[in-house]
């Protein structure tokens, strides 16, 4: 019986040290959009001018392997947060939330680089505002995507570099760069 005890006790430490030195697979990140406004040239849209925005996006992420990832986060932007030459002599602006999960694959080019790709499902809500006054609104669920590149540190940190694509409904696409720090805790 002590044999047996000795033998548990050995595989039990030497599991739990293999588990500490595997990388921990909780990831929250704060990523920030420099994008471009696509409008459906229809009644809905045609009081917004404004042809870039910004946004920032709060989320965590579950690596299930080194390979792939599920998420869940969300986003908030407006059209006055980044401001090109054309937008300033307009008084309309587009606000805009969502709630997103997501679905990440990458592909690691060496230890702490790798390319991605990550699908997402957003459940949006924007509102085209102009002279102060809200011009219309919708909601609904759409889809998105990102794919750039990710450099992961030993102590955590990550920074990584993609284009964005959001789908807010038939009538708003917002595409752009985004840069995002994130924590693996």
């Amino acid at each position: 019986m002590t044999r047996f005890f000795k033998l548990s006790l050995l595989a039990l430490s030497l599991s739990s040290s293999a588990l500490l030195a595997q990388e921990s697979p909780h990831v929250i990140g704060v990523q920030v959009d420099f994008s471009g406004i696509d409008t459906e040239n229809n009644d809905n849209t045609r009081e917004l001018n404004d042809i870039t925005t910004a946004h920032y996006t709060l989320s965590y992420q579950y690596h299930i392997n080194e390979n792939f990832a599920v998420g869940a986060g969300y986003l908030n932007g407006d059209s006055n947060s980044f401001t090109s030459i054309v937008d300033i002599f307009t008084d309309s602006k587009l606000d805009y939330d969502a709630l997103m999960i997501s679905a990440k694959a990458q592909y690691l080019i060496s230890k702490r680089n790798s390319f991605y790709i990550q699908l997402n499902a957003l459940q949006y809500d924007f509102d085209i505002i102009d002279d102060n006054k809200t011009v219309y609104s919708d909601d609904g669920t759409d889809f998105g995507y990102s794919i750039g590149w990710k450099h992961q540190y030993d102590m955590g940190i990550g920074l990584k570099i993609g284009y964005d694509v959001l789908n807010l409904g038939s009538n708003i696409k917002i595409n752009g760069v985004s840069v995002e720090a994130s924590y693996r805790f």
